[in-house]
């Protein structure tokens, strides 16, 4: 019967030590479970606002390839056009061509792989008369082009007349 007295003693004094321990530990562990939420919130946040900026500078590049490629097709189709087009013709149309592209610095025409045009001419006189099927560096991404009958992109490469393309 003592230790029956003792034990309702032991517990009429501790219980509410408990309930606070345990209300305590409750606390701590909601907390916690609130605190890794919002961590996990902020850190989904910012996976969004890098997300949207790696589109949003994606797109710019895609779009200022798009740009180069296009000015590239229609200088393409305009020598398929005129075969027998003048250079001074060339000249005018390669002039306007850079203008309208800040990625472009020189424009280089090879009929059968040999460059016999180059604008502008000042500063890339070098290039003239280079026969790509002999250049190492650069024939396997013509000739990949030619097979594929499509326009490739291919660099960084050293270029002839000495600069970094």
């Amino acid at each position: 019967m003592e230790k029956h007295k003792d034990r309702a003693r032991w517990r009429k004094r501790w219980i509410p030590y408990l309930g606070i321990l345990l209300m305590v530990v409750c606390g701590i562990l909601g907390t916690e479970y609130v605190a890794g939420l919002a961590t996990q919130r902020v850190l989904e946040s910012q996976q969004r606002e890098t997300q949207a900026q790696l589109s949003e500078l994606r797109a710019r590049i895609e779009s200022e390839i798009n740009s180069v490629l296009y000015l590239t097709r229609g200088l393409s189709a305009y020598i398929v056009a005129r075969p027998d087009a003048a250079p001074g013709e060339l000249e005018i149309i390669a002039s306007h061509i850079l203008r309208g592209s800040q990625h472009i610095r020189n424009i280089g025409l090879a009929p059968d792989n040999v460059v016999r045009f180059v604008y502008p001419r000042q500063g890339n006189e070098a290039v003239l008369g280079l026969n790509y099927e002999k250049d190492r560096r650069q024939w396997p991404a013509i000739l990949q082009a030619i097979d594929r009958n499509d326009t490739m992109v291919a660099g960084p490469l050293e270029l002839v007349q000495g600069e970094l393309d």
